[in-house]
């Protein structure tokens, strides 16, 4: 889940990062107020979640109401990099003499977090380290012992600081740190981090990537929750649920559960020659409101989606009982009736089919109007071929 640079700030001003003074403004009304609360001249930032913003002319300075009413009032009516502008953030300008990089994620080679430092902030962390390679700092850290303060000195120093600014570097790399554990983050970077005419650092924007799979202990930022510009609305809303989701563009709904099986699905379908519309998967033990939310998510998207011709549902079921699959799965065609042709195929024994049985969940569901295959192989390649049919 990424936050938008305003809310970033927030969280930074709690962790002791300090931040220009700024608000974040719905309409030009809001903005003019912000600006003349703060004192102008002040930045106008279009907030959106994709990167680049300054190139694309999402960043400027306005020096008086009418400036700022008019750059509002361009950002939100427009979009920038093709992604609506919903808020501004009117901000103090921060006159500075230098611009660094910090930021901190995991990496991947390791299996640990790295915080990474530069001098030369103000670009791309890609394009530092392209042309710039000698200016990055690199430091692993153990994620058991976790950031110690005489580390983040250590990294402060190789950035050929020192007195009150090494100080103050070390403590905010220390304090990023604590945010970026506590707050199950992904990505916690501050860039440019500003060195203003008095000699103080200042974050001058703020970019955090939520682990999307820790959100069950960071409650407070259900209310920050975005629907993230870079994926799908359907990948949006399965993640308000807690479904995982991945657009794949294809031409085969696909609802299954389990996301070994689910993955198995997506391969086999592809050796036909044939894609599916999406990758789905949520976690076992489902009631019926649950796979019924799952598959009217599919329903949704073969309604909006002209290339989705068929659904599939193929369910490999061990923790959750058949009858729910049977309920939710009817449930859902019989209050949003699907526009393409629904097939099933499901596998279950055990706990699952204590109180239903796959052959009593077959008729049930040709009952219901889904083609109903109780082999798995004859049910993926019917349908691929409806996906292949010509209409």
């Amino acid at each position: 889940m990424k936050l938008y640079e305003f809310q970033g700030k927030e969280i930074f001003n709690r962790y002791g990062i300090p931040v220009p003074r700024g608000k974040a403004a719905a309409d030009t009304k809001e903005a003019i107020a912000a600006a003349e609360e703060i004192g102008l001249p002040v930045m106008v930032k279009a907030q959106i979640l994709q990167g680049g913003r300054g190139k694309a002319g999402g960043i400027k300075r306005a020096g008086n109401p009418g400036e700022v009413s008019h750059l509002a009032e361009s950002f939100l009516t427009a979009p920038l990099k093709n992604e609506k502008v919903k808020q501004v953030l009117v901000e103090e300008v921060v006159e500075h003499t230098g611009e660094y990089y910090l930021g901190i994620t995991i990496d991947d080679r390791h299996g640990c977090p790295v915080v990474i430092a530069s001098s030369q902030g103000g670009m791309e962390i890609e394009e530092i380290a392209k042309s710039l390679p000698g200016k990055l700092i690199r430091c692993l850290i153990d994620p058991v012992r976790g950031l110690r303060q005489h580390e983040a000195m250590e990294i402060a120093k190789k950035l050929d600081l020192k007195g009150n600014m090494l100080v103050q570097m070390s403590g905010i790399i220390f304090n990023l740190y604590g945010l970026f554990v506590q707050k199950d983050a992904q990505l916690a970077e501050i860039n440019p981090l500003l060195l203003n005419n008095e000699s103080r650092f200042i974050a001058g924007d703020a970019k955090i990537i939520i682990n999307d799979d820790a959100l069950f202990r960071q409650n407070e930022y259900k209310e920050f929750f975005i629907e993230d510009s870079s994926a799908s609305r359907f990948e949006a809303i399965a993640r308000s649920k807690g479904f995982n989701y991945v657009d794949l563009g294809g031409r085969i709904g696909l609802v299954s559960i389990g996301a070994g099986f689910g993955m198995m699905i997506v391969d086999v379908i592809a050796q036909f020659g044939c894609r599916p519309a999406n990758f789905l998967d949520a976690s076992g033990g489902m009631s019926v409101e649950t796979f019924k939310e799952l598959t009217e998510l599919i329903i949704s998207k073969a309604d909006e989606d002209s290339r989705v011709k068929v659904i599939l549902a193929c369910c490999g079921i061990a923790a959750t009982k058949l009858e729910n699959i049977v309920a939710g799965l009817t449930a859902a065609l019989r209050e949003h009736p699907s526009r393409v042709p629904v097939i099933a195929s499901f596998t279950a024994d055990g706990p699952s089919t204590l109180n239903m049985a796959l052959e009593e969940a077959g008729r049930i569901l040709t009952g219901a109007g889904i083609s109903y295959y109780p082999n798995l192989r004859d049910a993926i390649e019917a349908a691929v071929r409806i996906s292949k049919e010509e209409k």
